[in-house]
């Protein structure tokens, strides 16, 4: 039967059949699949934005929208400029990002030391005009730090692509200024070391105790990361209220030696012999001052161990006591006793204890 139709209607038996009604129907589910696949991705990137996913990330959004990201530098100016940007919002991580040098003990280095600088002489009025020459080694910039200003010419290096400052911090020697006694901190933070590495900016010496301190003059005003500074106005100093804690720990040891009726008071810098053949009731006995010595007592630190205050005053005591004298009722004094007093304290202690001797 060569002549008669195949019963599909196709031209040729053994041929491929071309089913029209489901290849519409394969063209519908590629589009729903792929509907679903733009869903789930989009959902997967607004789920990522909103932080509550994990997987792809939107890199629009930085880690931290308050921090200054470091970037890259491809012009010496743009090293610059991050740096004191980065000093003037008190970031360091930032800025010594923006170094080339990277320090191994950063203790002063820190978003809280910035801070405290920032507090008294914050840096403001930043220019760096543009420097495109890649074949510069310095960028001369301007600002403010607290009221002074400041024009400085930066050295600069260039790192693969990138511009750097060739060192982004000082180094400040503090050897003569620091004892093993007396705690020192800079901005608040406990000094270490004889060397501490500073960014620019402001530094208060303190010791953490309101007795003893460093002096009128100690604070450090640190205008470039090129300077080598001197802390030559830091000195340990007693405090007007230290002074006072001394005096008033010293006048109530002197007062409690006075009330002890003893021919020598335990503990205290005066005392008298009876001779032979005198004998005194205790009871009888009284001490006080001759005279008031307060007014001439001068409190200062000891040079070597400046933890220590120490004082001496001249003091005049009088005695006066009743009992026998070669088996007779006698009375002996007043009787005055001269005495060179010395006192001393530790004032980095919560509260001042004077010893006499």
């Amino acid at each position: 039967m060569s002549g008669s139709q195949p019963p599909n209607g196709g031209s040729d038996p053994h041929g491929v059949v071309g089913p029209k009604k489901s290849s519409s129907k394969t063209l519908l589910l590629g589009a729903a699949v792929l509907a679903l696949l733009v869903l789930v991705v989009g959902g997967g990137l607004l789920l990522n934005r909103s932080g509550s996913a994990s997987g792809l990330t939107d890199p629009g959004v930085p880690a931290d929208p308050g921090s200054l990201q470091p970037g890259r530098a491809g012009n010496p100016s743009d090293a610059v400029r991050r740096y004191l940007e980065a000093l003037a919002a008190g970031q360091a991580r930032a800025a010594l990002a923006a170094g080339e040098d990277q320090p191994g003990d950063r203790s002063f280095l820190t978003d809280a030391v910035l801070k405290d600088s920032n507090s008294r002489a914050p840096i403001t009025e930043i220019d760096v005009p543009g420097v495109t020459d890649q074949n510069t080694y310095s960028v001369q910039a301007s600002y403010k730090i607290g009221d002074q200003p400041v024009t400085e010419s930066f050295s600069v290096n260039r790192v693969g692509g990138n511009w750097k400052l060739t060192k982004p911090f000082a180094e400040l020697n503090i050897d003569y200024a620091r004892r093993k006694t007396l705690p020192m901190r800079l901005n608040g933070v406990p000094v270490k070391n004889d060397r501490v590495r500073l960014f620019p900016g402001s530094y208060a010496f303190t010791t953490g105790s309101k007795y003893v301190d460093y002096g009128s003059d100690n604070v450090l005003l640190l205008k470039t990361s090129s300077e080598y500074p001197i802390a030559k106005g830091v000195k340990p100093s007693l405090t007007e209220t230290g002074s006072k804690a001394f005096l008033k720990s010293a006048r109530a040891g002197i007062s409690k030696c006075l009330d002890q009726q003893k021919l020598v008071p335990s503990g205290c810098p005066f005392g008298i012999r009876l001779l032979p053949g005198q004998k005194i009731d205790e009871s009888t006995i009284s001490w006080k001052l001759a005279e008031s010595p307060w007014d001439h007592v001068v409190v200062g630190l000891d040079a070597e161990k400046p933890a220590l205050a120490r004082a001496a005053v001249q003091m005049r005591f009088e005695f006066f006591g009743r009992g026998m004298e070669s088996g007779k009722n006698a009375s002996f004094g007043p009787h005055l006793v001269y005495r060179s007093v010395e006192m001393q304290a530790i004032m980095t202690k919560k509260s001042v204890e004077v010893t006499l001797s």
